[in-house]
């Protein structure tokens, strides 16, 4: 009886987690990234920085439309594709890491939200377990940042690009 519960939860909680700590992770070291791979000089690293944000911004408002005509699962599938997709292309070509880094925000733009609101169609969401859902993100926000942190400064600045990947694959397998 609760079994199910407790793995859907589970799952979902790890979902957040992931995408919160690739987020917040890649956000905040992108601009470290750009300086120190010779992407960007410190000032158009900032701009690199501010323009994921703006493409994040941009896929937020894209995604209320969007939303009124795709169900929730559909969307997500769509930004992790998305997401594979410019992180691949920093990989492949690193020519086109702005591109890339706009594409990132796009992506990440409304996977909180339509993850939200398909956990309410699975779940009967009380209080405690929008706590648990909203923990583990603001954990992951503090804990995953940190660790990539430490892999940026022992294997090199693409373990970035390697470590968002890892979080995209979590929230895959989620």
């Amino acid at each position: 009886f609760w079994y199910p519960l407790v793995v859907t939860m589970a799952g979902f909680v790890l979902f957040f987690v992931a995408y919160v700590g690739g987020e917040v992770g890649f956000s905040s070291w992108v601009y470290t990234y750009a300086v120190e791979t010779g992407v960007a000089d410190v000032l158009s690293a900032a701009v690199l920085n501010s323009l994921f944000w703006v493409s994040f911004t941009a896929g937020r408002l894209l995604s209320i439309p969007l939303s009124a005509r795709f169900r929730p699962r559909y969307l997500l599938w769509g930004n992790l594709v998305v997401l594979f997709m410019a992180l691949g292309s920093m990989l492949l070509f690193p020519g086109a890491f702005w591109y890339s880094v706009a594409g990132l925000g796009l992506a990440y733009a409304s996977m909180f939200p339509q993850a939200m609101t398909w956990v309410q169609r699975r779940l009967q969401v009380t209080g405690k377990i929008n706590g648990w859902f909203l923990g583990g993100a603001n954990f992951s926000s503090m804990l995953v940042p940190w660790i990539m942190g430490l892999l940026f400064v022992q294997v090199g600045p693409r373990s970035l690009i390697w470590a968002t990947w890892g979080m995209g694959t979590l929230m895959l397998v989620m």
